[in-house]
């Protein structure tokens, strides 16, 4: 039984490193920001990256959730900026 798990463990990891890795391949050199559970949270922030000039991307990640006290937040959104433009969204979320 035990060959069996070894193979198994040696097939199944490389597998999941890589799809962990494709998932995350599109966001290198970007930092997540800000992450919001409604759309008019999410329309205040980006109208603060637009009006900054800030480059972002955005992630919609639907949650798992069943229970009805979690029916407003049904969708995460993450909204991400460039590295070396992080400081700078800091400082325009902040005004």
């Amino acid at each position: 039984m035990e060959p069996l798990l070894i193979w198994l463990f040696i097939i199944l990891f490389p597998v999941i490193l890589f799809f962990h890795f494709l998932e995350r391949a599109p966001y290198k050199g970007w930092k997540r920001f800000h992450t919001s559970f409604n759309n008019e949270e999410y329309f205040k922030v980006i109208n603060r990256l637009n009006t900054a000039g800030i480059a972002y991307r955005s992630k919609t990640v639907p949650n798992q959730r069943n229970s009805p006290h979690f029916y407003d937040h049904a969708i995460q959104i993450d909204i991400y900026v460039k590295d070396q433009d992080y400081h700078d969204a800091e400082k325009a979320f902040t005004k």
